[in-house]
């Protein structure tokens, strides 16, 4: 008789998330550089059993900055694990080492109103997600939707800024 398997070791240090204080991403066109207010992106934490964490931050503002704190993740990765016990199980700490930043695209961003509505949530999810007023507003319609990933692998870093350059649509 084999002995027991045990569990899988947590992941080293190179191989698990460190969010920074702040991850600051700055949106521009990317022909003129200039900010792009209004755009609604999500923030995708991959866990490592169960499901991914899809966190919606504040549309970007007049400078084109969105600004993610540690702190507002935690709450938000508490929030959704408090409203759907069975479907979260992975702490934040050992989360994978890269989230990936999705600008939405219009289908994304009509899916989520559509979310929204039918979990009576058009408030949005107290902090952690846009309201449907602000996705409606949102001028992610202007702009190609594009993911990118970015690694938190460095631990004790206050601040991370990702540049995010979009490329503007032709009108139809």
């Amino acid at each position: 008789m084999s002995p027991p398997r045990s569990p899988l070791p947590a992941p080293s240090e190179p191989d698990r998330l460190h969010l920074p204080g702040t991850l600051r991403l700055t949106l521009l066109e990317a022909a003129t550089d200039k900010p792009i207010e209004g755009i609604a992106v999500t923030l995708t934490i991959f866990a490592q059993s169960k499901n991914d964490y899809h966190l919606g931050p504040p549309l970007s503002d007049s400078q084109g900055v969105i600004a993610i704190t540690s702190v507002w993740v935690h709450e938000g990765l508490e929030f959704l694990q408090n409203l759907l016990l069975s479907d979260y199980a992975t702490p934040l700490h050992e989360c994978m080492p890269t989230v990936n930043i999705e600008i939405m695209s219009t289908a994304d961003i009509s899916n989520a109103i559509s979310a929204a509505r039918l979990y009576g949530m058009e408030n949005g999810a107290p902090g952690f997600a846009p309201t449907v007023q602000d996705l409606l507003t949102a001028r992610n319609r202007h702009y190609e939707s594009v993911r990118i990933e970015v690694p938190l692998r460095t631990p004790n870093k206050t601040s991370r800024r990702v540049l995010i350059r979009l490329n503007k649509l032709e009108p139809a």
